[in-house]
């Protein structure tokens, strides 16, 4: 059991091992060509350094010598420039696009296309109108969720000079940095070590944030030749990107989150009689053991023996899950549907913990998914939960921790596709009284007709995502759902709903958008985090053992 914990050894954040691509001079591949600077001119000389310039490369040492702004502007300029000759080799000269070609212009592209394009992904209406764009096959358009995941998830490694260099500007000299553990699309994380005690420094290379920064800015420039309803949605989903790049305000996210946690129960106990013990579930959040004043630096525990619900629901994990789960309650399973069982059980009590920390206390974490929720086993039956990533926070009033729900729980029952019955137009009407009269905190134009209009056309959009056989055929998403499961099943048909009330939360904020209506932004927020932890607010939630009292 120990052997096979160092053989996985826990990441703080759901990412995966980087691949490091060798190349003739021994140094790692960056996706970008700043990253690439970092890696090859790290430690050598100035005289060296100089002799290996290129042309590009002083072109970029000259871009960073002048003001941030006007350097990511420049940045974002070229980008959208490659872009543009991209669109003319495809279009223009009627070179096939692949999705060889996307992974490879994506990582020319930086970090925030990927990011983009993987909510783009998750949003099929927004899926198909791009697969049309660009005039891809059906085939090549089922390649491309993993194509956006595979750079998302291939981040090449950084050095560990990078984080010495942070620690030590930030006054952490006496941190010496042990190894590399993670890197994601922007941060990347490191164990070190004070006085033997291992830690986990999570950093941002400047060079990552101003790339993310102008890969935003260019995004933006872009959105302009873009019909109004993909530029309104692919605004409000890109617009938390640049928090992420904040270790301060994560830091100031997570400790809120663990003093409203602090306000709940943490300790739940289920009884199962499959299973041969209570399952004991404590909920906790990394605790921030320094006080780093910066926006690139965070310190925080090593989280012992830790796995995310990702890795652990993995196919390819079935022996890890099969291992923790004897650890855990002494016996091993009689098969993997036991392992299973368990980790359904810590996934819906996370999210049952989510939603009451969201309904009483105001506190949201924007970002909760099975990838963002690491668990720890121990003997008798215990089990650690771990919130983790709080670069997406959302505080909310009392007022709108009744409000927001009260939205959500209205569009889950009007937009079930598993019923045949008519719409409710009741329902309908008071969702658009809530919508109009209560959230929204300004109109284009607040008349009796204009409010008809918005109604018109949300009921078009809701009758469209209720009707399942057209929702399945026009959207590959759920195609690719569908053929993994029957509709039958209960378990399925939950999944398939949750990825259609993601899709009806997107396509309300654009019907808002595109009759004038302005939503509160912690509105958008708060409804996208709601289905992004895969929550479903029915007439009347059912009680959870531990949770409601």
């Amino acid at each position: 059991m120990d052997t096979h914990m160092e053989q996985h050894p826990p990441g703080l954040y759901d990412f995966q091992p980087p691949v490091k691509p060798s190349t003739s001079s021994g140094a790692s591949v960056e996706s970008t060509f700043q990253g690439r600077q970092v890696t090859e001119y790290q430690g050598e000389s100035s005289s060296l350094k100089e002799e290996k310039q290129s042309t590009g490369t002083r072109a970029w040492s000259s871009i960073k010598s002048i003001p941030r702004e006007i350097s990511i502007f420049c940045r974002a300029v070229g980008k959208v420039t490659l872009i543009a000759y991209y669109c003319v080799k495809h279009t223009l000269f009627g070179r096939e696009f692949t999705s060889q070609h996307m992974q490879s212009y994506l990582q020319r592209l930086g970090s925030a296309y990927p990011k983009m394009l993987q909510m783009v992904v998750a949003n099929p209406h927004l899926l198909t109108q791009m697969v049309n764009a660009l005039n891809m096959t059906e085939a090549e358009s089922d390649k491309l969720d993993g194509v956006i995941r595979d750079v998302l998830d291939n981040n090449p490694e950084i050095p560990i000079s990078v984080p010495r260099s942070i620690l030590d500007k930030a006054g952490y000299k006496d941190h010496s940095v042990e190894r590399h553990i993670a890197t994601g699309t922007i941060g990347s994380c490191f164990e070190v070590k004070k006085d033997e005690e291992s830690l986990v420094a999570k950093v941002i290379p400047d060079w990552k944030a101003n790339d993310l920064a102008a890969g935003l800015k260019s995004i933006r420039m872009l959105l302009f030749i873009m019909p109004k309803e993909i530029r309104m949605t692919i605004r409000e989903m890109t617009d938390p990107f640049i928090r992420e790049c904040n270790l301060k305000q994560e830091k100031n996210n997570l400790t809120a989150f663990k003093e409203t946690l602090e306000k709940t129960a943490k300790e739940v106990e289920i009884e199962a009689d499959a299973l041969p013990t209570s399952i004991k579930l404590n909920f906790k959040v990394p605790k921030i053991t320094e006080a780093v004043d910066a926006d690139n630096l965070l310190i925080m525990e090593y989280l012992q023996d830790g796995f995310t619900l990702n890795t652990l629901t993995s196919p390819a994990n079935q022996q890890l899950r099969s291992e923790v789960y004897e650890w855990c309650f002494g016996e091993p399973p009689e098969d993997d549907d036991d392992c299973e069982y368990v980790l359904d059980i810590v996934h819906s009590i996370a999210k049952e913990k989510w939603l009451e920390l969201a309904l009483k206390h105001g506190m949201v974490h924007g970002d909760c998914h099975p990838g963002n929720i690491m668990v720890t086993f121990k003997p008798g039956g215990h089990i650690d939960v771990w919130f983790i990533d709080f670069g997406n926070c959302v505080t909310l009033t009392p007022a709108q921790r009744t409000q927001y729900p009260d939205v959500v729980r209205q569009l889950s029952n009007l937009v079930n596709p598993f019923v045949t019955t008519p719409l409710d137009q009741t329902g309908v009407d008071r969702l658009v009284d809530t919508l109009w009269d209560e959230v929204a905190i300004s109109h284009r134009a607040n008349t009796p007709e204009k409010k008809e209009k918005f109604k018109s056309r949300l009921i078009e959009d809701l009758n469209e995502l209720r009707d399942l056989d057209k929702v399945i055929q026009r959207f590959p998403v759920f195609q690719r759902l569908v053929s993994r499961a029957n509709l039958q099943d209960p378990k399925f048909q939950r999944e398939l709903k949750i990825q259609i009330l993601s899709l009806v939360s997107a396509r309300l904020s654009a019907c808002c958008l595109l009759e004038g209506i302005q939503l509160p932004p912690s509105f958008t927020h708060y409804i996208n985090a709601h289905f992004r932890a895969g929550v479903i607010l029915l007439k009347a939630r059912k009680p959870c053992p531990g949770l409601d009292s």
